[in-house]
């Protein structure tokens, strides 16, 4: 049975297990025109495919725009899944990375505040009346 870009994005939304609602906000397709395409039948612009297929870059355009093949584009997922180490390892050293900058940050203030005490004891003993040596 052949189904319509309107039935296939219902499906979508089902097989996410998401609200009409949260679909609308993550692709950026205004809940009324969504509820339009679901619940009236309206043909999608072909810019709301766009934004669909942006936010699930997993699913399949052929299968959104033409109902061919699989809704899940299995290249995507294994791509995506191949890149996943690296995106760790890269993370791993951004880490790292603001560890150091947070430290390095902590002995600046641990500088900062030490400069602001001996400042203030200069100001105070110079606010110091002189003695008198009076002899």
């Amino acid at each position: 049975m052949e189904t319509t870009v309107n039935q296939r994005i219902i499906k979508l939304i089902a097989h996410l297990k998401i609200s009409d609602r949260q679909f609308a906000k993550t692709t950026g397709i205004p809940e009324t025109t969504l509820s339009t395409y679901v619940k009236r039948g309206t043909n999608p612009s072909s810019s709301a495919l766009i934004l669909i297929l942006k936010a699930f870059p997993t699913i399949s355009a052929k299968w959104l725009l033409l109902g061919n093949g699989e809704m899940i584009n299995e290249n995507e997922v294994q791509l995506r899944e191949r890149k996943a180490p690296t995106l760790k390892a890269e993370n791993k050293e951004l880490i790292a990375v603001q560890n150091k900058l947070i430290e390095k940050m902590l002995q600046l203030d641990a500088v900062t505040t030490e400069l602001y005490e001996l400042k203030m004891q200069v100001l105070k003993s110079s606010k110091k009346p002189a003695r008198n040596k009076t002899a």
